[in-house]
């Protein structure tokens, strides 16, 4: 499935969500959200007890410690899937990680 598809298919439940909320009204139990944006994994992955902040889930994710897929040159997608996975996997030691891409970024200069 590509990232047009899965846009696609956001869009399409959401247009039922909403005609289902309309003909039966809001006691209906919505479904669970699995692919968003930025706000989505940020509310992910605090629902899960790893609070960050937005930069910090920003430089994950261009470090490659956090999975997602970029769309375009500039939006980030997340699968609720794979943010659950990685969090029960255990996240790696960030700063061992960050501190060799600092020196690697250091001696490239």
């Amino acid at each position: 499935m590509g990232l047009l598809d899965v846009e696609l298919q956001r869009i399409v439940d959401e247009a039922v969500d909403r005609a289902i909320e309309k003909r039966l009204g809001s006691n209906v139990e919505k479904p669970i959200q699995m692919f968003g944006n930025i706000d989505f994994a940020l509310s992910v992955l605090n629902a899960n007890g790893q609070v960050i902040t937005k930069s910090t889930l920003y430089n994950k994710t261009h470090l490659g410690q956090i999975p997602c897929t970029k769309v375009g040159k500039r939006k980030l997608w997340f699968s609720r899937k794979e943010l659950e996975t990685w969090l029960k996997q255990g996240m790696p030691d960030i700063s061992k990680f960050e501190a060799s891409e600092r020196i690697a970024g250091v001696s490239k200069r």
